[in-house]
């Protein structure tokens, strides 16, 4: 009788199953797993050819979206992100008085229509630059360069740049540097 208790390392356990094996004319390997299949059986090659379809078809769909502009990954330049930055010509830095003992430098980002504006902006830089000083020597504006107040400027410079280069297709200004000293 088989012992269960372990002191025979329950060798008893399987050998009523190695008889009925060994009258079926086969041998018994022990306990098998069942439930997957094995490495080298159709179901497995379905499988990993399965898994990786979806993978690669994943892969492909993000690439495409991003290509296209819909999506965007960090720490990578599609094309939608470089046509975006093609439109700003950056002038300056520029540097004028704003009180008796106070200086303001100045860079501005101009965002253009588009990529041929720039390059027009970006050709005349200097007097696109003498322009703004211009601006900023109006009354208005060293009334909100007094103030600091930056967000009022802003719309008052795109006005006047607006103004003094019609045939340029400007849609908007940014300030990339604002130092007081």
């Amino acid at each position: 009788m088989p012992v269960r208790n372990g002191l025979n390392d329950g060798a008893g356990l399987d050998a009523g199953k190695r008889r009925a094996a060994a009258k079926a004319g086969g041998g018994y390997r022990g306990a098998e797993k069942t439930l997957s299949p094995s490495p080298g059986s159709r179901s497995s090659k379905l499988a990993v050819c399965m898994l990786t379809a979806g993978v690669v078809s994943v892969l492909t769909l993000v690439y495409v979206l991003w290509d296209q502009g819909v999506v965007q990954l960090p720490l990578l330049k599609n094309r939608y992100i470089e046509r975006q930055l093609e439109r700003y010509a950056t002038i300056g830095p520029m540097l004028t008085t704003v009180g008796k003992d106070e200086h303001i430098k100045l860079t501005v980002a101009i965002e253009c229509k588009d990529s041929s504006v720039k390059r027009r902006l970006s050709e005349d830089a200097s007097s696109v630059k003498n322009s703004i000083l211009m601006v900023l020597g109006t009354a208005r504006a060293r009334e909100y360069l007094g103030r600091k107040d930056y967000a009022a400027l802003r719309p008052y410079l795109v006005e006047e740049i607006r103004r003094r280069f019609p045939h340029q297709a400007v849609k908007d200004i940014y300030f990339s540097e604002i130092l007081r000293y």
